[in-house]
Parts: structure tokens; sequence; C-alpha cells
């Protein structure tokens, strides 16, 4: 079983990152991944924050994102690493107005995400991201 403290922090970090991801606020994402992290991009594998933050910056400069996080569960690996796997839909639209409120009427991504998370004293990384897409609409995330 996990301590409550060990899933509040997996929870914070796996749903900070992709609202930071929204926000495109890309140097505070690495905060929450350990520094020889692994995150499955739509490009593929990144290892490193060098490697995330580069996949960051090339994301579309119109690409307007909101990622809803759903149904996480976390269980206990071993000492100080635990495991995870939630849902993940992002709603998408392309346009230079960040401030928009209207987004297309359907996903552009349905993904189950395995996640890994590495416990250090009260804090709660998260070293590995895979992404498995049930469903994308191609042409908006082109």
């Amino acid at each position: 079983m996990v301590a409550a403290e060990a899933y509040i922090g997996a929870a914070l970090a796996t749903n900070a990152i992709w609202t930071l991801l929204d926000q495109r606020r890309y140097d505070d994402i690495l905060t929450y991944l350990t520094p020889d992290c692994a995150w499955e991009r739509m490009e593929g594998w990144r290892h490193g924050h060098d490697e995330v933050r580069a996949s960051f910056d090339a994301r579309p400069s119109d690409l307007f994102t909101r990622h809803v996080v759903s149904n996480l569960t976390v269980e206990l690996v071993d000492e100080g690493k635990l495991k995870g796997r939630c849902y993940v839909v992002c709603y998408a639209a392309r346009t230079d107005d960040h401030e928009a409120i209207h987004l297309s009427g359907h996903p552009m991504i349905i993904a189950d995400a395995d996640l890994q998370f590495v416990q250090v004293e009260q804090r709660v990384f998260i070293s590995k991201i895979s992404v498995h897409q049930t469903f994308a609409i191609r042409e908006l995330i082109k």
C-alpha cells in the first residue's frame, strides 16, 4: 500500500506537468522530473532534461492545449520507487490566441500514461513517462 503522502506527491507531479505544458512553462516542468528522466513524446523517447526541454521548444507556437488527467493509480514498487497509471485527454486548437476559450469539440489525443516515480525525502519526482495513444487526430498535431 502506498502512503498517503507518496500518493499525493505523485498526483501533484502528474497533474503539474500537463498543466505546466498547457501554460508553456517548460522550465517549471523540469522541476518535477529527475535529471535522467525518460519521456515518450510525440516524436519518440526523450532522455534527460536537455532532450525533454528541446522537445517542448519544438512544439508549434500556435498549438493551444488543455490536458485532463484522471484515474491516477499509484503502487509501491520498492523503497522510494512508485509506479502509476492514468488517463490523459488532450483538447487542442491551432490559434495564436492563447487566451482563447473555444477549443475543438472533441479531444485531440486520448491516451494511457504509465509513470515511474522516485521519492526523495518528502518530494516525489517523475523518472519515466510512457504514453500509449488510443486515439489521435493527426491533422491537429502536425
